[in-house]
């Protein structure tokens, strides 16, 4: 995935994201590496880019990055619109079903046939 002539801009608790060979690293301090890595790529329904989150680190029992990966492998061919819908929808019944009260902010940027496109979608407290 080769998204530098687009000059696409993602970040994960405001940290800086290297983003190579298909895999993302968050550079932590002093040249250390964080272990916990808020941004999945996606490269699915004619979209190449990041999903990034911040906030909640569960839902229910299973980690955001996990959730967020699922749900990603469950909707490969929906356009970014479409996997926003759906991704909101699913969000709102988690949150509903396991009476979450905290936030998750999940921001999607990337190209989306030759366009850049960028989403934000989140949770509000209760």
């Amino acid at each position: 995935m080769d998204l530098t002539a687009f000059g696409v801009v993602m970040t994960a608790d405001s940290q800086p994201v290297e983003a190579l060979d298909g895999q993302t690293r968050i550079l932590g301090h002093a040249g250390r590496w964080h272990t916990r890595n808020p941004i999945l790529v996606r490269d699915a329904g004619g979209f190449t880019g990041f999903v990034g989150y911040v906030g909640t680190e569960e839902i229910g029992r299973t980690g955001t990055r996990d959730w967020l990966g699922s749900f990603g492998a469950r909707h490969p061919t929906q356009t970014l619109a479409e996997y926003g819908t759906a991704l909101g929808h699913e969000l709102t019944d988690e949150w509903q079903r396991h009476g979450l009260v905290s936030v998750l902010e999940i921001l999607i940027s990337g190209v989306e046939t030759a366009t850049c496109v960028f989403g934000l979608y989140g949770t509000a407290k209760g």
